[in-house]
Formats: C-alpha cells, sequence, structure tokens
C-alpha cells in the first residue's frame, strides 16, 4: 500500500505525457491601402500555424459591420505569413468594414475588424496669371493641383487655316482672324479658352505650372479609376453633349467639351469631347493627348499630330 501513490503518480505523469494542447492558429488584420478611388489593398498576416498546416486564408469585407460568411470573401493562399487582397467597386463616403480569417484542420480563427471609407475630397483655390490677369479656379487631387478650367493666355491668334507642328499657333474654336480683341470677346473663348497646337501648348503655361506630362495625366486617371472621365467631367448637359455618361464633376476639376482644330483648318466636335495635350512626344510628329467623350465615363489614351489644335489644363510644378 506505501507504494500505491507512488504508483498512481507514475500512471498521472504518463497520460499528462501524452497529452497535447492544442495551438489554434493566430491572424492579424495589419492595415488596409487605398490605391485608387476603385481599388483597396487589404492586408494581413498569420503569425503561426498551429497543429495543423493552415489550409486557407483570406479576408471579409462588406458594409456591415457584423461581418458574417455571406459577405464577399477571398481565398489568399496557405501557410504563415503575410497576405494581401485587392477589392474596387466602392461607394464614395461609404464605411466598409473587413477582418482577416484563417482555416486549418482545428478551425477558422478570425483577425480585428477595421474600416475604411473610400472620399474624394478635393482642396479647392484660386490662382491669377500675372501675364494677363486671368483668375482660374484650381483643385488640388491627390498631391496635384491643377487648373480647374482650360488656359485662355492668348498672345497672338490665327485662322485655323494657317499652321505648323514645329512653330506655336494659337486658335480659339470657332474663330478664323487674326486679332486677339475679336477672339477675346467671342463666347468660345470665354467657356472654352484657347486651343493650342504642341509647340505652343508646350509654352503656354504661366510662370509656376507647366503641361502636365503623359505620366502626370496618367497619375489622375488612375488614382480616379474606372470612371475617371465621369468625376472629371462638368456634370450636366449645358456644354456637354447628351447623355453626358455617368458625370459627377465629384473631382471639380470641371473640363469641358472644347473640340479642337484640324491640321488642314477648320474645327471638331464641340459639346462632344474634352481633348488635352500632354508635354510628352510619342514621335515626330505626335504626341499624347487625353481624351474625354460625352459618351464614356472613362478617358482614353491616345496621340496626335504635334499641328493639331487642343485646349490644355495647367499643372502647378
Amino acid at each position: 500500500m506505501k507504494n500505491t501513490p507512488l504508483l498512481l503518480l507514475v500512471i498521472l505523469i504518463g497520460f499528462c505525457a501524452s497529452c497535447k494542447k492544442v495551438i489554434v492558429p493566430a491572424v492579424e488584420t495589419i492595415a488596409y491601402e487605398i490605391v485608387s478611388l476603385d481599388s483597396v489593398l487589404l492586408i494581413g498576416e498569420v503569425t503561426n500555424e498551429s497543429d495543423g498546416a493552415v489550409t486557407k486564408r483570406g479576408f471579409y469585407w462588406g458594409t456591415n459591420p457584423t461581418l458574417a460568411l455571406t459577405d464577399s470573401s477571398s481565398e489568399d493562399g496557405n501557410g504563415p505569413g503575410v497576405f494581401t487582397h485587392t477589392i474596387g467597386s466602392f461607394i464614395l463616403g461609404q464605411e466598409y468594414f473587413f477582418r482577416s480569417y484563417v482555416v486549418d484542420v482545428n478551425g477558422t480563427e478570425y483577425g480585428e475588424t477595421l474600416s475604411f471609407k473610400v472620399e474624394l475630397n478635393p482642396v479647392t483655390g484660386t490662382m491669377t496669371d500675372s501675364r494677363d490677369g486671368k483668375i482660374y479656379a484650381t483643385v488640388e487631387i491627390n498631391n496635384q493641383t491643377w487648373m480647374a478650367g482650360n488656359l485662355a493666355f492668348l498672345p497672338s491668334v490665327s485662322p485655323s487655316s494657317e499652321g505648323s507642328p514645329t512653330a506655336p499657333y494659337y486658335y480659339v474654336y470657332g474663330f478664323e482672324g487674326n486679332s486677339v480683341t475679336d477672339a477675346t470677346a467671342t463666347p468660345n473663348f470665354n467657356t472654352y479658352g484657347v486651343l493650342y497646337n504642341w509647340d505652343a501648348a508646350k509654352i503656354a503655361c504661366p510662370s509656376g505650372w507647366h503641361l502636365p506630362t503623359d505620366a502626370e495625366w496618367s497619375k489622375l486617371a488612375s488614382y480616379l479609376g474606372n470612371s475617371a472621365g465621369a468625376i472629371l467631367k462638368e456634370a450636366d448637359t449645358t456644354h456637354w453633349k447628351s447623355p453626358n455618361t455617368e458625370a459627377t464633376n465629384a473631382s471639380r476639376f470641371t473640363a469641358l467639351p472644347a473640340g479642337g482644330r484640324f491640321i488642314k483648318g477648320g474645327y471638331f466636335t464641340l459639346g462632344y469631347y474634352g481633348l488635352f495635350w500632354t508635354a510628352t512626344e510619342v514621335e515626330a510628329p505626335n504626341a499624347w493627348y487625353r481624351l474625354l467623350s460625352y459618351n464614356s465615363a472613362g478617358v482614353r489614351r491616345d496621340f496626335d499630330d504635334r499641328a493639331t489644335g487642343f485646349p490644355i489644363r495647367c499643372l502647378k510644378d
């Protein structure tokens, strides 16, 4: 009987040695990154893999803070470490919630629920062109400050029948004379500004501002996403032809359909297209421009002969 307690202790020790603590996987919802108005990157991390290998990891997201299995979800690989997923299609100003999850043989574990809002908060202002005293509205979008109106600097003016791909020329839509005074008195000048061939466009912006490059236009359009044109266009049909697809002008950029000047003379598509030179040459005699359309919500990139007349928007240095 004296050995009984010792025997029991040995049995208990042996039993406990065969016990195994269940280790559940650990997952953290780390952060998010707003890439554009229709693209958000979610970031999570599996910090330990538990007793069984992690077979699934990902995110749940939606507009309800109590996320359920019926909300949108992703599967983003397996095993430990950092994982990401990009989501899109947002309502501006709507709060969205997301959390990470991980699955192994022991079940499913969840990370903390975080939230975000995709918002466009353009910062507006004004600038004055010291050359002619003209005042322009300005708007800052994604750390770029743009003129929110077509440039109207007009040192000289030519009829549409005159032009060059290598020397600066200035036009006013529909005007066929050489008088700056007469040209600046027209309704088209006061609404749509000036049409510049590419050589004029490169030197037309005031001090402290410049003709944006193709890359700078791409930065703007990419940030605004697939509906960049709709966000940039004036939001009615006062100047744009119907239907002015999805236009909201949420950016306060107020893009107008100023049309352009044909290479060999004449003017085209007033009311239908907003066409803007970039400072980037393709190859002679062409340069890149951006096109916004009355029947599209996007922004198109194309090139044209440098003798063509397009409006421009200046970008702050």
